[in-house]
């Protein structure tokens, strides 16, 4: 993490965890001057780190980062369908998105100041105001990450499951056709 001490090291087989750290760097951090509009990856402000989107692919399809086209240092790859919709076992949804009266792309977790900043006759309207007025839940479970973010987190590997031993009855077996 660019802002932690002692370091925070991300392990970027899991971009939501990454997403969520820094989400909540964005949220809490007091240092974090939420008027620059903080890069959902790096926390650097907007103007230096750019991101572009690619259409959705098919009629149901979701937006996706273009990787060639942005210019982020941290960029990842990431599940924008599961990054963009908060679980109790995912809970931060900020991903970027098209502003949806400028275009420019913004991570959700600032696009209320975007539209302080460049909207601000329609800062109030509900339809917009829906797209980044986070759950109770959500803002809940991002205030606990941000607490916990300095906790090491020790991966557990999987269990083996030995699956007991299938029992052949003597009219059901083999053996006795070879007989």
């Amino acid at each position: 993490c660019p802002r932690c001490k002692p370091t925070v090291t991300f392990d970027l087989s899991q971009p939501q965890r990454v997403l969520e750290h820094i989400a909540s760097h964005i949220l809490h951090d007091i240092a974090i001057d939420r008027d620059l509009e903080a890069c959902g990856l790096c926390l650097r402000p907007s103007p230096q780190c750019q991101l572009q989107l690619q259409k959705p692919k098919g009629c149901n399809g979701n937006p996706a980062v273009n990787i060639n086209a942005s210019s982020c240092p941290n960029l990842i790859k990431f599940q924008y369908k599961v990054a963009a919709h908060s679980s109790p076992s995912s809970p931060c949804s900020n991903v970027p998105i098209s502003c949806p009266l400028c275009s420019a792309v913004i991570w959700r977790y600032n696009l209320c100041v975007h539209f302080r900043k460049q909207h601000q006759s329609s800062l109030h309207l509900p339809q917009y105001t829906a797209i980044w007025t986070l759950s109770n839940i959500e803002t809940y479970e991002m205030a606990k990450i941000w607490k916990e973010r300095h906790k090491k987190v020790i991966k557990r590997g999987r269990k083996k499951v030995v699956a007991p031993r299938l029992r052949i009855s003597e009219a059901h077996s083999s053996r006795l056709t070879l007989k």
